[in-house]
């Protein structure tokens, strides 16, 4: 008598074929999610990264359009330009905190032409660098108002560059 064994039909088991497709199907899935997982950590700083720049700009605006005095110095005063002087306008240290790995400074100041309200026309335009020297003083008359570019820019990794423009006028 001879006890032949036959399999039932679903109990023959895994191939080694169907095991190793299903392990590539797992890696590939695996692959997705990582890179996915990869995506949205550099969008998560990169984020960080303008939301940073951004308070830095308003930080340095607020003080830069604040006029000086009170107790405790909170603003920059007004720089008239002549013709031999340059606004240069620096926000000190004490007044606005720049993060590590970022900049903040003033890249433009232009001087209203006196006569234009809509839309105001600038009749000179003083443009800076970062860590720059200002640029060399022109022909200008000052009426009060200038229109001024501050630029906040990341200083490590990739170079991500925000501006803000606001306009200072003069104490009346």
């Amino acid at each position: 008598m001879t006890n032949h064994r036959t399999a039932r039909n679903g109990d023959a088991g895994d191939t080694l074929i169907e095991i190793l497709v299903a392990l590539m199907i797992m890696g590939v899935v695996f692959l997705a999610v990582l890179a996915g997982m990869a995506t949205v950590i550099t969008g998560a700083a990169s984020n960080r990264s303008g939301a940073t720049e951004e308070a830095l700009l308003r930080s340095y605006a607020e003080v830069l359009i604040s006029p000086p005095g009170g107790s405790s110095e909170t603003g920059v005063a007004y720089q008239a330009c002549s013709n031999s002087v340059v606004p240069t306008y620096t926000v000190p240290s004490s007044l606005v905190s720049v993060p590590s790995g970022f900049t903040a400074y003033v890249s433009k100041v232009q001087v209203w032409n006196g006569s234009s309200y809509d839309p105001p026309g600038w009749s000179t335009t003083y443009t800076f660098t970062s860590g720059g020297s200002p640029p060399s003083a022109t022909t200008c008359t000052d009426y009060g108002l200038q229109n001024i570019t501050i630029t906040a820019s990341t200083t490590s990794g990739k170079s991500v560059t925000e501006t803000l423009t606001v306009l200072k006028e003069s104490a009346l």
